[in-house]
């Protein structure tokens, strides 16, 4: 379960000589609550490996979530085979509720297609809210420190 954001990394490759046209990825919503009473943990982390992504967010607040090309990327379709995969970066993001939902990848090659689900090893990946709740920062040698609710 996540906070305010969830970081998904998805690698899709084809599996046969074959070419695989990836149609869409669509959110599915399974249940939308009121946020957790919790107060938040956060980790600010820094990565300086350059990734060759497609990265895609995703506001759980709206009425019909949906993934939308980062600035500068561009929306499906998408090809992948067995030697040529492609990764996808999902930030999904939440302030007003706790949700359970996941990612149906949508591929099709010549006459096949289907729907391939992305989840939390078969479970709903979970999201919930921070609004009203304190956010604590891990400072390194400082300790924690707080952000006002």
């Amino acid at each position: 379960m996540s906070a305010r954001h969830q970081y998904i990394e998805v690698t899709v490759q084809g599996t046969g000589k074959d070419r695989v046209v990836l149609d869409a990825m669509d959110v599915r919503v399974r249940s939308s609550d009121a946020p957790l009473p919790w107060n938040n943990f956060e980790i600010r982390t820094r990565c300086e490996d350059q990734i060759y992504a497609k990265s895609f967010t995703v506001d759980l607040d709206e009425a019909v979530p949906r993934a939308v090309p980062m600035t500068g990327q561009r929306d499906f379709p998408y090809t992948v085979s067995e030697s040529g995969p492609q990764v996808f970066l999902v930030t999904a993001s939440t302030a007003l509720h706790d949700v359970r939902w996941y990612l149906d990848l949508k591929w099709s090659s010549g006459e096949r297609h289907g729907v391939l689900r992305v989840d939390d090893q078969g479970k709903p990946f979970r999201t919930s809210g921070h609004e009203g709740h304190p956010t604590y920062t891990w400072l390194g040698t400082d300790g924690w420190g707080t952000e006002p609710p």
